[in-house]
């Protein structure tokens, strides 16, 4: 049974609750301090911050999915992460048996993996307490894919929240020549039991507009913090 109402956030209600998440049209950007303003009602919705991490063979397009999510530019030049950096944006959910609408703060971290092989304490670090753990490869290169099984085993052994979730993130998937086949990601899915999101990762200049950004990116938000409801309430965890 899910956690969370499915598609709420595409219907009318759900409006007040995102119209804060936005500034001249595009996804504000959020401060250590910061958070929505979000006045609906008499109180202020319950905030559940959940921390996620991606990991993911180096240029398979870990940063440029944490840019998307977080509606930042994606940028066309590849950089190798250098360190760790950590990216937050926001989502609202209604719980599926309460029908209480809530906020997540989800605070994505992203660490290179030159940096991690460098650093021994970084992914460590990196993975400590987080909800959700992100796999991503890339469409256009096969061997992303090939490198997930030592990838998983790597960052679950470092996870210390045991009732962590997992996913997978395709990018790419817009590349005219894809390497990975609609056949190798089924079976992803099915030998992990973990869904499989797909994105296109696409560079621009410009931040990408509200309508642009809900349309491509909401329904891979709503899975994310589905997951991180799993694990959270599954754990016992009813604060916010």
């Amino acid at each position: 049974m899910p956690f969370l109402k499915a598609g709420w956030t595409q219907e009318p209600e759900a409006n007040k609750y995102l119209d804060p998440l936005f500034r001249n049209g595009c996804v504000r950007q959020w401060g250590l301090l910061q958070r929505p303003l979000i006045s609906a009602g008499k109180h202020e919705p319950d905030v559940y911050t959940v921390k996620l991490f991606v990991a993911g063979k180096a240029a398979c397009g870990k940063t440029s999915t944490v840019a998307s999510l977080c509606g930042q530019n994606v940028s066309s030049t590849y950089v190798d992460t250098p360190c760790a950096a950590v990216s937050t944006t926001y989502w609202p959910a209604k719980l599926a048996d309460t029908g209480k609408v809530v906020l997540f703060r989800l605070n994505i971290w992203d660490a290179g993996e030159s940096a991690c092989k460098r650093f021994g304490h970084l992914l460590e670090a990196a993975t400590d307490e987080a909800s959700v753990l992100l796999f991503v490869f890339s469409l256009a290169d096969q061997s992303s894919l090939e490198s997930l099984p030592d990838t998983l085993r790597k960052t679950v052994a470092e996870a210390t929240d045991g009732n962590h979730r997992k996913a997978f993130v395709a990018t790419n998937v817009d590349c005219s020549d894809p390497q990975v086949s609609s056949e190798d990601i089924s079976q992803l899915s099915t030998t992990h039991s973990a869904p499989v999101f797909r994105i296109a990762n696409t560079p621009s200049h410009q931040r990408p507009s509200r309508e642009a950004w809900l349309q491509n990116f909401g329904s891979v938000l709503d899975g994310l913090c589905e997951l991180a409801a799993e694990a959270l309430f599954s754990a016992g965890d009813s604060e916010a």
